[in-house]
């Protein structure tokens, strides 16, 4: 006799393609939940925005606030588009300075100095402190007003420019008066010496040509330049202005990003009061998201049910659990659509033969194991209308073989006691019907009995 526990292997891992597929099998349902579902939600939908159409009140008052939050919205984007356009503006000249203003671009560890003084000696007003005074501040206000643009221009960068954005109050060219001594000093700086001669020269041609204009104005006076200073070294002024520059400058990148983000972020309000297009646009994408949802609920019901029912889905799980040969599968004559037949396949059951074909098939595996004829005994929690069907295909094949229908082992003392006759025995289960713990039984009594197993047969 077979120790019947060798049929009862452990089996804890959860096959989730077979789950998947078997989910499948019952497309019916998930059809019937994704047209439900869809339908219930968009007629939820619809039904929702036909009482908004129809509540005068509801329509009146929507219209009102969605007024306001137009206005609102115009507004704001009227503000901002405005702010954007002035930050926008201010980043473009800084950019433009930036590229192109000498001061700015100027390395302030080593920049070219020149330093000269001016004295200003009045033949016949030496002793009115208020002319020579007059006079230096229009030396000052001609040095002051020199266009430098001609002279630190060249080839190689015609743009480049020694007029400074607003608030760089330090320049390459400056001018200080001091009355009480009667002393113009000019301090120029350049990135070159060369550059640094040549605003100097500049400088003097102002300086000759204001004195022209004066002397008709003021009298005969002398302008004396008294000393010159020319070297190179660091400017910490310089540092500070380039420093407090940049900060500007990306304070105003910042200005423009955060302004257009806002812009982009506001969004045109829109009316809430539904119309019949509007309607059935909404109808239509709640019934997706329904229809979704109910195909999505559907098919996690059937997972959690075919896993707490446990019941046999495919072949392979036969031999995976109990270490048993699947001898065939009988379709009783039944007829099964395309689609079920197509994943049916995909769990091993065998639905595109002719009844005939998987009779043959069945009968040859079983001849194959049981080899010597004698005494093959059938039984199975499908019930003994399945077990006579699958033993009017099978008998006709197996001459020489004495077929019983034994029954349902598990609830039938009679079925018990014909396993005692000591034949072969075939377990015909149910596909999708018959649950693992009733397979089980059934294998603990086979095997406690003095008969050997074959295998399986699955029926649908």
């Amino acid at each position: 006799m077979q120790d019947g526990k060798q049929y009862q292997a452990e089996y804890d891992e959860l096959n989730i393609k077979d789950l998947v597929w078997s989910v499948l099998c019952r497309w019916r349902i998930l059809v019937a939940a994704f047209l439900l579902g869809g339908i219930l939600l968009a007629a939820f939908a619809a039904f929702k925005d036909y009482r908004i159409m129809s509540n005068e009140k509801t329509v009146k008052d929507r219209k009102l606030t969605y007024e306001t939050e137009l206005a609102s919205y115009k507004e704001q984007k009227e503000l901002l588009e405005s702010d954007l356009k002035t930050f926008r503006s201010v980043q473009e000249w800084q950019q433009y300075y930036r590229k192109n203003a000498l001061m700015l671009q100027l390395d302030p560890y080593n920049v070219s100095f020149i330093t000269a003084s001016f004295c200003v000696e009045a033949d016949k007003n030496a002793q009115d402190p208020a002319v020579t005074g007059a006079i230096l501040r229009q030396y000052q206000a001609a040095l002051d007003q020199l266009d430098l643009d001609p002279v630190i221009a060249d080839a190689a960068a015609p743009e480049l420019t020694a007029v400074n954005p607003a608030g760089t109050e330090k320049r390459l060219l400056e001018a200080e008066v001091d009355a009480a001594n009667t002393v113009l000093t000019v301090k120029i700086c350049a990135d070159t010496a060369e550059r640094a001669e040549k605003i100097y020269a500049a400088a003097k041609e102002a300086l000759e040509a204001q004195h022209k204009v004066l002397e008709q104005n003021f009298g005969e006076h002398r302008l004396t330049e008294m000393t010159e200073q020319k070297w190179s070294g660091a400017d910490a002024e310089l540092v500070e202005v380039q420093t407090v520059f940049r900060s500007g400058l990306s304070t105003y990148d910042s200005y423009v990003t955060d302004t257009e983000k806002s812009l982009n972020a506001l969004k045109a309000p829109t009316s809430t009061i539904p119309t019949f297009k509007t309607m059935i646009r909404k109808a239509v994408k709640y019934g997706i998201i329904g229809a979704a949802a109910g195909l999505f609920l559907a098919a996690a019901f059937l997972m959690v049910k075919l896993v707490l029912e446990d019941r046999l889905n495919s072949t392979d799980e036969i031999a995976q659990r109990y270490g048993l040969p699947v001898l065939g599968t009988q379709t009783g004559g039944r007829e099964l659509a395309k689609l079920d037949r197509a994943v049916a396949g995909k769990l091993g059951i065998d639905t595109k033969s002719s009844e005939q074909a998987a009779a043959e098939f069945t009968a040859a595996n079983v001849k194959m194991h049981l080899k010597d004829g004698g005494k093959l005994l059938l039984v199975g929690t499908c019930g003994e209308e399945k077990l006579n069907a699958v033993k009017q295909a099978l008998a006709p094949l197996l001459e020489g073989v004495g077929m019983t229908v034994v029954g349902n082992v598990n609830d039938s003392a009679e079925a018990v006691s014909a396993l005692q006759e000591n034949g072969a025995v075939i377990c015909v289960e149910e596909w999708k019907k018959a649950a693992h713990k009733e397979i089980r039984r059934e294998l603990q009594t086979v095997g406690d009995s003095a008969s050997r197993n074959l295998g399986m047969i699955v029926t649908l």
